[in-house]
């Protein structure tokens, strides 16, 4: 029997430990992708027949089984025990090949998707949930995967999975609840859900007629359970705050705390936020970000900018030994985090605005379709196939799908295609997507709203 399975137009190899890897017919690499529990479970078992691929670990627990089927379509069916959950629930990870856009994954419990872009085809590779419950967890390693649930469930239960090939990111859309709203919306808007023999749980503040039920959403990220026939579904929705709203209230809130205890981010948002704080805690914020940004072998970005801004409550006599400094400090590593080159921007901006010769502070440009890639082609306004480009970075942001990718956040490329070019983002309904994930970065922690300002 041969190593791989032909399937559709793909060839599947089992690899092991429940890791299955996806190749185009022409040999080309899709991802992997693996449904299997984490330790303490273990392998024990793997056969391939006729008509699929059964996986079984076993625990404390009893015995968990994974079934793969290659038919028309993929199916996959995951038996676990009763105590499955207490132990480890099995998960779903889809991993992409390098270069790749990053997977995508939807998990709120009885509706869950995972995708997988399609290099030769430009389509997609949809894995969805038919039965069962799913949401998305993160590992230690900053890895996300849908861990099949429910978590803290004692029952034992069967959860059935589908995987096709479609050909865009709008059929993965249509095949969402048609009653399903938008799951981001501007702060203090609302929300309906036309579910009127639904059961709905929220905090929120919510009107109920015999139709419908209309959610308000505050600024933040909130849950709404549905409780319907098939299980819970748990919605996370957006309330985006109003920019300048928004960084005058983080600035403030930071504005209580000691400033040597600020993190990198949050010293760029107050940096930011600066006209409407005390003037002592500015220079003690510019004072740490120097700080960080002089002493580290690789400067966080965000400390680097927040110290070329601060120059200008310098002495001026101390200027360019600061700018000095600094420059040593963003070329040090010849391989930066990503938003260095933004930061170099706004060092080169405060050497100007100090009087100083302009800085020179030549990049590499890195390879490929990533993250560092995209950075130097929006700062250099260059880029040798812009198009590719675009749509490792479009793709990557899940158009326009409710989810998160599968590793990394959306901070960093939201801040690049917001900087790019309009023409560039311009081509498949890129400003849309932008937009979208840009309010759902403007709900999340410091660390992810920083980008926004960047």
């Amino acid at each position: 029997m041969s190593d791989d399975v032909a399937w559709d137009d793909f060839l599947v190899r089992d690899l092991g430990d429940g890791r299955l890897e996806v190749r185009s017919a022409g040999g080309v690499p899709v991802g992997t992708v693996t449904l299997a529990p984490p330790a303490p479970w273990t392998l024990v078992h793997s056969a391939r027949d006729d008509d699929g691929l059964e996986l079984v670990w076993a625990s404390d627990a009893g015995e968990l089984r994974v079934r793969h089927a290659w038919g028309a379509l993929w199916h996959i069916t995951v038996d676990q025990p009763a105590a499955a959950q207490r132990v480890a629930p099995p998960r779903l990870w889809l991993d992409a090949p390098p270069e790749s856009p990053t997977p995508w994954l939807w998990g709120a419990g009885s509706h869950a998707r995972a995708v997988l872009w399609l290099p030769e085809e430009a389509h997609v590779l949809e894995f969805r949930q038919l039965q069962g419950d799913a949401e998305v967890v993160e590992g230690d390693d900053g890895r996300r995967s849908l861990a099949i649930g429910p978590a803290g469930s004692a029952a034992a239960m069967t959860s059935r999975w589908r995987a096709e090939p479609l050909g865009s990111w709008a059929q993965v859309a249509a095949g969402l609840p048609g009653w399903l709203p938008d799951l981001v919306v501007e702060a203090g808007d609302t929300i309906t859900l036309e579910r009127p023999d639904a059961g709905i749980d929220t905090a929120l503040p919510t009107e109920r007629d015999d139709l419908a039920t209309e959610i308000t959403v505050p600024a933040g990220v909130h849950r709404v359970v549905v409780h319907e026939a098939g299980g819970p579904l748990r919605l996370d929705v957006y309330g985006a705050p109003l920019p300048t709203d928004d960084l005058r209230a983080r600035a403030a809130r930071l504005s209580r705390l000691d400033p040597r205890t600020l993190a990198p981010a949050q010293l760029w948002l107050a940096t930011q936020g600066s006209n409407h704080l005390d003037s002592d805690f500015v220079d003690a914020v510019a004072e740490r970000a120097l700080s960080l940004a002089v002493s580290s072998p690789t400067p966080d970005p965000f400390a680097l900018a927040a110290a070329a801004s601060g120059l200008s409550r310098a002495d001026p006599r101390e200027v360019p030994d600061l700018v000095d400094d600094l420059v040593h400090a963003a070329t040090r590593d010849p391989r930066p985090p990503v938003g260095s080159l933004i930061a170099r921007e706004w060092l080169r901006r405060a050497a100007f605005g100090a009087g100083l010769p302009r800085l020179d502070l030549p990049a590499e440009r890195p390879r490929g379709f990533t993250l560092p890639a995209l950075e130097h082609a929006v700062v250099t306004q260059r880029a040798p196939q812009v198009r590719r480009l675009m749509v490792w970075a479009l793709e990557s942001l899940g158009r326009q799908l409710p989810g998160v990718p599968a590793q990394g956040g959306l901070g960093p490329l939201v801040c690049l295609l917001r900087t790019a070019p309009e023409r560039w983002v311009s081509d498949r309904g890129g400003f849309e997507t932008v937009a979208l994930r840009e309010q759902q970065v403007a709900c999340g922690p410091d660390a992810d709203a920083a980008w926004l300002w960047l």
